[in-house]
């Protein structure tokens, strides 16, 4: 990931969601928007859980990625009670 690119996502994960049109922040998105449509795909790498109940539940959410359900009901889904999946997923 480029510098710039890095630096647009930290600053702007920070402004609010409403933010005025044509201001500064609306540039700075905009910039962000044009670096991201730039940029080059790249492999994230990241660890897959081991845990089967665990791993159940990030399959769902990989094919599901538009739903955004609330952790609890993502362990249900995946055959869990929302206290041990919340648990697991913070340590």
């Amino acid at each position: 990931m480029k510098p710039l690119l890095r630096e647009l996502l930290v600053r702007s994960a920070s402004l609010p969601a409403l933010y005025e049109e044509g201001g500064t922040n609306s540039r700075l998105v905009a910039v962000l928007l044009d670096e991201l449509a730039a940029a080059q795909v790249e492999d994230l790498h990241l660890p897959m859980p081991t845990d089967i109940r665990l791993r159940r539940i990030v399959d769902l959410m990989m094919t599901s990625s538009a739903d955004r359900g609330r952790l609890d009901i993502w362990a249900k889904r995946g055959g869990w009670a929302a206290y041990p999946a919340i648990h697991r997923w913070s340590d």
